[in-house]
């Protein structure tokens, strides 16, 4: 990158929550991920990038300037008033439906020792929980997504 370029960082972060006060703890898809990301966890894979703040500043340390970071959120469904949010959230809930049990194999038979029906007993809840309108409008779920860029300095 020359001098005075900038760079940007997308990251989604994978511990979906709730826009309703109860957080929606009880929701099969919040279980799903608690469940995914302790079986990666115990692989050795760290999903804490995403906390607030901590992108921008891995790329403080990294040498670059100007570091900001933006806020967003990614529902989970078409449960949002606007339109390129309904999208979205539509096209997060398809990968999500079509990617669930590659999503959990490897962390949760091999992260937490699950057997194959049981992943695949969880996998069909979430499936069904995700083709659910009424459910995910209840629940209101979103995965945090944040955005860095910043800025390589123009001298040495």
């Amino acid at each position: 990158m020359k001098p005075g370029g900038w760079i940007e960082l997308q990251y989604i972060d994978y511990h979906p929550l709730s826009l309703l006060p109860d957080n929606g703890e009880d929701n099969i898809i919040i279980q799903f991920w608690k469940r995914v990301n302790e079986g990666l966890s115990s692989l050795g894979i760290d999903h804490s990038l995403s906390a607030e703040g901590s992108l921008r500043k891995l790329v403080g340390e990294a040498g670059f300037q100007n570091a900001e970071e933006q806020a967003r959120n990614i529902p989970i469904g078409r449960w949002v008033k606007d339109d390129q949010l309904k999208l979205a959230g539509s096209f997060c809930a398809k990968i999500l439906l079509d990617g669930a049990e590659a999503i959990s194999n490897v962390p949760l038979m091999n992260g937490l020792g699950w057997g194959t029906e049981s992943v695949q007993t969880l996998t069909a809840t979430v499936r069904q929980t995700l083709q659910d309108p009424a459910t995910l409008n209840k629940h209101q779920l979103y995965f945090p997504f944040r955005v860095v860029y910043a800025q390589k300095p123009l001298g040495p």
